[in-house]
């Protein structure tokens, strides 16, 4: 499998810029969330949203990390796809909008130019090229 080979990579990997151990964690429970399904009004763990599905690993690594005000304590921001470290949070602008407002999509950096999300397309949580969604990239947070 494609996520597990990844992680096995990441974790043998000694870039010049290493994620942090609490990036790697993340990215660790992320990846244990592939298949999943997508629900808008998710049941974290069941199910999941993109929003939750990033909240709900950050705060399996810290407790609290993330809530509904956004990700708590220091953090940083990050606004080049060539600084991402995998424990990244990556944000997209979505193509379509409700009621005028815009929408965005959140997932998890893993690395090696691929990050995991909850797909509301695919109806699951799945990994995908970031360069698939480079023209939609509005930046990331380094959250640890």
């Amino acid at each position: 499998m494609i996520a597990l080979a990844l992680l096995a990579a990441l974790l043998a990997a000694t870039p010049a810029m290493a994620a942090s151990s609490k990036g790697l964690q993340t990215v660790s429970v992320a990846l244990k969330q592939l298949g999943k399904p997508y629900q808008l009004k998710s049941d974290a763990p069941d199910s999941f949203n993109c929003a939750t599905l990033v909240s709900y690993c950050l705060n399996r690594v810290e407790s609290g990390k993330a809530g509904r005000g956004g990700i708590t304590g220091g953090y940083t921001r990050i606004s080049s796809m060539k600084l991402l470290n995998a424990g990244d949070v990556l944000c997209f602008r979505t193509t379509g909008s409700e009621i005028g407002i815009l929408n965005y999509h959140f997932g998890i950096y893993a690395g090696k130019g691929y990050f995991v999300h909850a797909s509301n397309s695919a109806n699951r949580v799945i990994v995908s090229k970031v360069r698939d969604y480079a023209g939609r990239f509005l930046g990331a947070i380094r959250a640890f």
